[in-house]
């Protein structure tokens, strides 16, 4: 029993063995099966031997400058060389691999000679392994193309080898595919190389191109110091053409030519980088930047000369462009370099870049312009980290004028459909002397910004708000202008729209930094401003301004806040959201102007409430050596609002403010109609200076309810400071009287302001000597001389328009004066009505009938009959013989007459006819 166990252990043991063995075995067949064989198109076939495999001009065939190869198969393993040797006047050594299968590289290529490009042209595929290398003279490409393709020459086919053309002795000019799926093109190489680069890299200004199907750099390095790295995907049949400059190559895409995918991934590098040139340029279907890769262009640390020219960097992709994990892509003039930064450029239908640390920038930090960045892509979406994922930093999409630089920053360019900003931050600043760039944003759809950004430093994690900014950071550089254009604008979460100037920091204390703020201007159908439940750490919205610093320093800045022009149909600040001008320095605030159809401000959220200013604020974190100096805190800006409707509602406020010892700036609002509710309101307020000035124009009606107000305020009990003035025109001015709506300009201890209401009518409001608990209108001072209420109105109170009627009523018919009576044939007296004589009735005079009742005179039964008659024979055609021929004549009423009854009645002045009067009138004169 116990021999039969050991004999099956035994067969267990021998199993295992042979398993490794073969295990073992079959790598290594592979592996010395991956060599270098001639396929005989272009002379005798046969295989090299290694593991240097040294390659002959004499196995291939030349074309003028051009040396040709045509390998079956072109594989070299760990430590083996594939050695090119060519005469002195071969400039290219273009290489074909016709077997179908791909090329496995994980040694050497080198050439012998100088000056000389290399091309490997394999259909079905080329791997760059981890300890693959180059050491070639001039410009590397790879490239999974059926055909090379020779001016009007001919081709350079791997699919159909035949011998190449004695013609073709120009630099190739395109490369051919007409596969459905070209094969792949990989790099893993991170071979050492020497001064710490590794990789694949070729000679200063040279190229090094990847032209093929999928292109993957799987962690792997690929260097051009100064030259030119390309990638091109491409997806099935089509034509790259191929531009030379001796050693410097390009390639150029026609618009038609399907593209496969590019990834750049696991902390894969491409670097340009030198003393001038150096660019990159990918074009694929979709392209993939991720696990912290980097691609690298610009100006070398302490290199360059003031005319030296970085290079660009060009990512082109019909579908979409991820950039993510902490990768970045950088064009940047590094500390104690010179030169002229190169620019980024991005094109591609969809943008994304997310995720911890992922930067997308051209900075400068040393003596030159950094370059501009270009984003044209239908959707933009930049999206860092959730709070509850805190790491490192959130993205940025960045222009900068950095620390240590004298150079200015380059233009941030965003063309787009839609852009969403959540968590990251797109800016253009300057930390020194050169000025910041501009930043503008085209988005025809939307712009979303919305969240804040989180960054670990000094072992506290700050939060910072996300969005669009033009900094100045303790500099000497004037701040860039931002420029928005797009169809709706949504602002939230902590998110802002920024150009600012910040205070020295610590360690540059003592300095003048007195940069000035950009500029913000926005154009857009409708604007959202809000805040989210419960908000903590700064309200969403547009600031331009001068501020102080909490995670750098305590010093105020000296340069002047930026100007804010916003025009829009619609603008809703809402739920703790702001538009503000501000300063918290020495330097002034801006103007806030806002051309509107409606603006609407309501609400708040935590302790943030909702309001459109323009201020002076005093910092509590700041140090100001005396706020009673006057050049402590400089000017609040003006606030200019025209729109056809503006509504303030729910605690929300449309304000000037200082809080030092300057006058606020002063409020315009030109509308249709200006409505106030649930505690709104319009103010000037100044705590130590004089107040500023309330200007409403108001064509309809301005609407004061539920506790709202109109006020200009100055001073305190530690300072004084005259009350501004408030003008108002309206057409109506309406309020409740019990809700406590209140028109003020009033002060402590200085001086109150001045209130002229020009308006048709005012009702539930009126002028007191002090507030009450009823709705008033007040200029008045605590300790002071009271200011003027004058109010200039049509009706000022329809109840003064009444007049109060006698209770003893006069009896009008013991009025009337009675005439003479007439006698015999003496004339009658008459009462003729002639009119008005065109005049109109005046306003002032109560409506009168103008209409008098009367009936006609009965005549006669004779005189009836004898009319009768007359009618019948002129229906008839005869003549009545009791009449006369002439033709009778209707003769008007010219006069009344009363009978006996004492009625009234309407006669004609005939001398047949006589006058019945009553006996009882005589002649009393």
């Amino acid at each position: 029993m116990a021999k039969v166990w050991q004999y099956k252990d035994w067969q267990m043991v021998l199993a295992s063995t042979l398993a490794v063995s073969v295990t073992l075995i079959i790598p290594a067949t592979d592996a010395f099966a991956q060599n270098i064989t001639l396929d005989g198109s272009l002379g005798t076939a046969g295989t090299l031997t290694g593991p240097n495999y040294a390659i002959p001009q004499s196995v291939g065939q030349t074309a003028g400058n051009n040396l040709f190869h045509s390998f079956g198969k072109f594989n070299l393993n760990t430590n083996e060389a594939a050695i090119f040797q060519s005469a002195d006047n071969i400039r290219n050594i273009l290489s074909r691999v016709t077997g179908g299968t791909p090329s496995s590289i994980d040694g050497l290529i080198r050439t012998e000679n100088s000056n000389v490009n290399f091309f490997l042209m394999n259909p079905s595929g080329i791997i760059f392994g981890r300890n693959a290398r180059l050491d070639v003279s001039g410009s590397f490409v790879a490239s999974t193309a059926n055909a090379m393709q020779f001016g009007d020459r001919g081709f350079f086919s791997a699919t159909s080898p035949e011998t190449p053309s004695p013609l073709l002795t120009v630099n190739p000019s395109a490369f051919f595919f007409n596969q459905l799926q070209p094969g792949r093109i990989e790099n893993k190489s991170t071979a050492p190389i020497g001064n710490n680069f590794s990789g694949l890299r070729v000679p200063d200004g040279r190229s090094l191109l990847l032209v093929g199907g999928d292109i993957a750099v799987d962690g792997g390095r690929l260097y051009a110091l100064g030259g030119r790295v390309e990638l091109a995907g491409i997806g099935g049949e089509g034509t790259v053409g191929l531009f030379a400059n001796h050693s410097y190559l390009g390639l150029s895409f026609p618009g038609g030519v399907p593209r496969a995918d590019v990834s750049i991934t696991n902390g894969a590098q491409i670097n340009v980088r030198s003393g001038g040139g150096g660019s990159i340029a990918i074009n694929a279907r979709n392209i993939n930047i991720s696990g912290g890769s980097t691609l690298s262009a610009g100006i070398q640390e302490n290199s360059g000369l003031d005319d030296s020219q970085a290079g660009d960097i060009t990512l082109d992709a019909h579908s979409t462009i991820t950039v993510a994990d902490g990768s970045a892509i950088e064009n940047i003039i590094l500390p104690r370099a010179r030169g002229q930064g190169g620019n980024l450029t991005i094109k591609t239908g969809r943008l994304r870049i997310q995720e911890d640390s992922t930067v997308v920038r051209t900075d400068t930090e040393g003596q030159g312009n950094a370059g501009n960045l270009l984003v044209e892509a239908d959707s933009v979406e930049i999206v860092g980290p959730a709070e509850v994922a805190i790491t490192t930093r959130s993205p940025v999409l960045r222009a900068a004028s950095t620390r240590n630089a004298t150079g200015n920053g380059g233009n941030l360019t965003i063309k787009t459909k839609n852009l969403v900003v959540r968590n990251a931050q797109v800016s253009v600043s300057t930390f020194n002397t050169g000025n910041a760039g501009n930043l503008t944003v085209y988005a025809s759809d939307s712009i979303e910004l919305s969240g804040k950004t989180f960054d670990r430093r000094s072992g506290s994690i700050l939060r910072n708000p996300a969005g669009l900014f033009s900094n100045v950071n303790a500099a000497e550089g004037k701040g860039g202008n931002i420029t928005i254009k797009t169809n709706r604008l949504s602002i939230s979460d902590g998110a802002k729209v920024q150009a600012a100037t910040f205070g020295e920091d610590n360690e540059k204390v003592n300095r003048d930094f007195d940069g000035n703020a950009g500029n913000i201007e926005i154009h857009a159908s409708d604007i959202d401003i809000f805040e989210t439940a419960n908000a903590k750490y700064s309200p969403a919205g547009i600031y331009a301004g001068a501020q102080v610093d909490d995670d750098q320093s305590k010093i105020p800045p000296k340069g002047k806040g930026g100007s804010i022009t916003i025009e829009t149909n619609r603008l809703r600040v809402r739920d703790g959201g702001r538009v503000t001008s501000f300063t918290q320095g020495i330097g002034n605030a801006g103007t806030l102007r806002i051309n509107a159809n409606q603006v609407e401000v309501y609400g708040r959220s935590g302790e943030f409430t909702s309001e459109i200013s323009a201020a002076a604020e005093i910092n509590p974190q700041a140090i100001y050596t005396d706020v009673k100096n006057p050049e402590i805190l400089g000017s609040g800006g003006d606030l200019i609002i025209n729109t056809n409707k503006l509504i303030v509602r729910d605690g929300g406020r449309v304000t000037v403010r200082n809080e030092g010892p300057k006058q606020a700036g002063n409020i315009e609002i030109n509308a249709g109609s200006i409505n106030l509710d649930n505690q709104g309101s319009i103010t000037a307020t100044s705590a130590s200076g004089n107040g500023g000035n309330i200007k409403l124009k108001s064509r309809n009606l301005l609407l004061l309810r539920n506790n709202s107000q109109i006020s200009t305020s100055a001073g305190n009990r530690q300072f004084g400071g005259d009350g501004g003035n408030i003008d108002i025109d309206a057409g109506f001015i309406v309020a409740i009287p019990k809700e406590n709506s209140d028109i003020t300009a009033n002060a402590f201890s200085g001086e109150g302001g001045r209130v002229d209401i020009k308006t048709n009518g005012i009702f539930g409001i009126k002028p007191q000597e002090r507030e009450t608990q009823e709705s008033d209108i007040t200029a008045s001072s605590e300790l002071g001389v009271s200011g003027q209420v004058t109010i200039n109105t049509l009706e000022v109170d329809p109840s003064r328009g009444l007049v109060q009627l006698p209770s003893n009523l006069v009896d009008a018919s013991r009025q009337i004066a009675q005439g003479c009576t007439p006698k015999g044939r003496q004339t009658a007296s008459r009462f003729i009505a002639t009119g008005r004589g065109g005049l109109p009735l005046s306003p002032n005079e109560p409506l009168r009938g103008r209409a008098a009742i009367a009936s006609w005179v009965t005549l006669p039964a004779q005189a009836t009959d004898r009319q009768t008659n007359k009618l019948s024979a002129s229906i008839k055609g005869q003549s009545d013989p009791s009449v006369t021929k002439s033709t009778p004549q209707i003769v008007e009423a010219q006069g009344w007459v009363l009978d006996p009854k004492g009625e009234t009645h309407l006669v004609a002045q005939s001398p047949q006819m006589t006058y019945s009067m009553p006996s009882s009138i005589s002649c009393s004169s």
